[in-house]
């Protein structure tokens, strides 16, 4: 008898208990006329704004139904990814047969403050119904227009072949677009076909050739390529057009930026040890193309090194060449790779650097070079002493490292001394130049080593330039100058420039380079450049090398023939008359024109000699070697003009005398 009494108290205990309802939303979408059957793929979405993962179900009715009787009803599980609160998420959910007229869709969930979807609803509306409409059998007279429940819509078919929803891509990656097309039951030829997104705008063919199976089979095809810009969950819009007809299709795309990275190092190294640490970098399977840098970290967290090498078909080595000096204990190493379309992706290892047993390495000290900065091009000798527990070693074997971490082996100099010269090259990095040195010698206990470091400092060479053509400095306003200049790296080897200009005030002239170690480039002095001016040649190789050279400019006067040029069209008919009636009177003009000019250079030059010793006796505005420099030009160009003005006073007795028949 206690047992039905107990159990009606439970009952009705348990009755009172408040149990949570679940948050069921509701949202129903807006009524659609559809006029074709729509793919269904990548059609159907659904937006939610909540938290956890929702039960999503969905109606589908048409006109003649209703949401409490409903032609289609389901569970709407998430494609590719999981539900995600406010993000669209591919439901899944499709319309088996067409149905009527007006298309209704609604979706509830169990969470979620706010829900909006899209469906897409194959369907057409019936207009003229005949008798036989309804039956289940297309009969005769019957047709999708007429009568859509007994016989389907055939207009305009589109499935999406590729991409695939959710198909994943990475940034750089290439991939087909491709649909198929169908019309009232058959292949549709000639038709618009266009896919728009993240990549552009591609037109797609149906040619054969174009990633299509065949030619006129209604598959359109067209190839592209995901920017490096791209990332997330993207559309590709698909827009056909036949005539008036148009319609429009959706896929996603999953483009992603990781790289998968791979590398092992040794778990246990020794003080002075090289740790190696070599890997490779994929994207999707494949070898990226890129670069890589690797961090080595002390114990303490201090970044000890860091190096930096390019993906050799998505292989990557780094090393790191230990002292006696570093920390103890466990090292990490961090390399991230970043392929030429900015995907990326990291990998960490770390290994337990553990020291020698005393007597059980060699003492390596650095002798020289000494501290200081070594232009590239000059050659520095490289010498270490070698000891073990205060003792010379003779006959080790001792090597130091390159800039570009290329071993030197060293030849033994002296008691325990080694050395060895190396010539910077002139593309070795610049900056600081960790010298590496490594030791090790055979003893009854087995073989020893031992190693040091030492870092100097690497400075660009100073190309050698020579200015070659113009060989004199004075000029008139209108002439041509050909400037010609030769470049060569201190070895005496040519240079191949990537920047070679020649600046005179403030116009900057690029330079043709005809053949290696050579640079041309002309220059007509223009009006308004009367007086000095400083002509510089600058050249820079691709490493960073550079040099330059200057000249000094006079430009005085304008040249006879830029003044004809530019008035030739006057001057042409006038000097024709001039030479046949005044031919002797001309010469005179000439002749005192040419001593009008010298007689004004000779003033100018005076006038900038005066202004030169001022500069340098009273301001100290100029240098000695500028002072001397263009004093020697001024007094070599005054001594011209006298001479030129000597020659043409005799020039003027001769012809006076043969004028007059040789009486004066």
């Amino acid at each position: 008898m206690r047992s039905p009494f107990l159990l009606a108290l439970i009952v009705l205990i348990l009755a009172r208990i408040p149990f949570s309802q679940p948050d069921v939303q509701y949202a129903e979408l807006v009524p659609q006329l559809i006029f074709d059957n729509a793919d269904p793929d990548c059609q159907s979405f659904i937006t939610y704004t909540g938290s956890g993962e929702p039960k999503v179900s969905y109606f589908i009715w048409d006109s003649k139904g209703s949401r409490e009787n409903p032609s289609y009803t389901g569970s709407a599980t998430c494609v590719g990814q999981g539900w995600e609160s406010g993000k669209a998420c591919h439901s899944g959910f499709f319309n088996p047969q067409p149905l009527s007229g007006v298309v209704h869709c609604s979706i509830e969930a169990s969470v979620g403050s706010e829900l909006a979807g899209k469906c897409s609803i194959a369907a057409t509306a019936c207009k003229n119904c005949p008798e036989g409409c309804g039956d289940g059998k297309c009969s005769g007279g019957e047709n999708s227009n007429t009568c859509s429940q007994d016989c389907l819509f055939y207009g305009m078919e589109i499935k999406i072949l590729e991409p695939e929803c959710y198909t994943g891509l990475h940034r750089g990656e290439g991939f087909l677009l491709k649909v198929i097309v169908r019309k009232n039951g058959a292949v549709l030829k000639g038709a618009a076909v266009t896919a728009t997104g993240f990549f552009g705008t591609a037109q797609l063919l149906d040619d054969g050739m174009s990633g299509d199976d065949g030619a006129g089979d209604g598959i359109y095809a067209a190839r592209a390529t995901i920017p490096s810009s791209a990332l997330g969950v993207l559309p590709v819009d698909f827009m056909i057009k036949d005539g008036a007809l148009q319609e429009s299709r959706t896929s996603l795309v999953q483009v992603v930026s990781s790289l998968k990275v791979v590398a092992e190092v040794s778990g246990v190294q020794k003080l002075g040890d090289v740790v190696i640490v070599r890997g490779n970098a994929s994207s999707l399977g494949k070898p990226a193309n890129g670069e890589a840098v690797a961090e080595f970290y002390a114990p303490s967290g201090k970044l000890a090194y860091t190096e930096k090498g390019a993906l050799s078909n998505g292989s990557f080595v780094f090393s790191y060449h230990g002292t006696l000096a570093d920390e103890l204990g466990n090292w990490s190493v961090r390399v991230n790779a970043t392929d030429e379309f900015e995907n990326s992706g990291p990998w960490s290892g770390s290994f337990l650097l553990a020291k020698l047993a005393p007597g059980s390495f060699l003492d390596v000290e650095h002798v020289s070079p000494v501290v200081g900065a070594y232009s590239r091009g000059s050659t520095v000798s490289v010498s270490v002493r070698v000891k073990r527990d205060g003792e010379s070693v003779s006959g080790a074997k001792v090597f130091f490292i390159t800039p570009t971490n290329l071993p030197v082996e060293m030849s033994e100099v002296g008691n325990g001394i080694y050395g060895a010269t190396y010539t910077i090259k002139q593309d070795d990095p610049l900056g600081a130049w960790t010298i590496i040195s490594r030791a090790s010698s055979e003893f009854e206990s087995g073989t020893v080593e031992g190693g040091a470091s030492y870092k100097v400092r690497i400075v660009p060479s100073t190309l050698r330039v020579e200015i070659t053509r113009p060989e004199r400095g004075e000029f008139a306003i209108g002439d041509n100058i050909e400037i010609v200049a030769l470049a060569k790296y201190p070895d005496g080897d040519p240079v191949n420039a990537t920047s070679a200009f020649v600046v005179i005030g403030s116009d900057r002239i690029h330079m043709e380079q005809p053949q290696q170690g050579a640079f041309v480039a002309y220059y007509t002095t223009p009006e308004g450049k009367e007086g000095e001016e400083m002509l510089t040649v600058e050249i820079e190789d691709s490493f960073g090398n550079t040099g330059s050279k200057s000249l000094a400019l006079s430009v005085s006067g304008t040249s006879l023939l830029y003044t004809l040029d530019r008035n030739r069209f006057l001057v042409i008919p006038a000097a024709i008359a001039i030479i046949i009636g005044l031919f002797t009177f001309c010469k005179n003009c000439i002749f005192a024109s040419k001593k009008d000019r010298l007689l004004k250079r000779k003033e100018q030059l005076l006038g900038l000699q005066a202004k030169l010793q001022e500069q340098y006796l009273k301001q100290g505005s100029v240098d000695r070697k500028t002072f001397y420099d263009l004093s020697a030009n001024y007094d070599s160009e005054l001594q011209r003009i006298e001479h030129e003005l000597a020659e043409m006073e005799e020039k003027k007795i001769e012809t006076g005398k043969k004028e007059t028949g040789g009486s004066t």
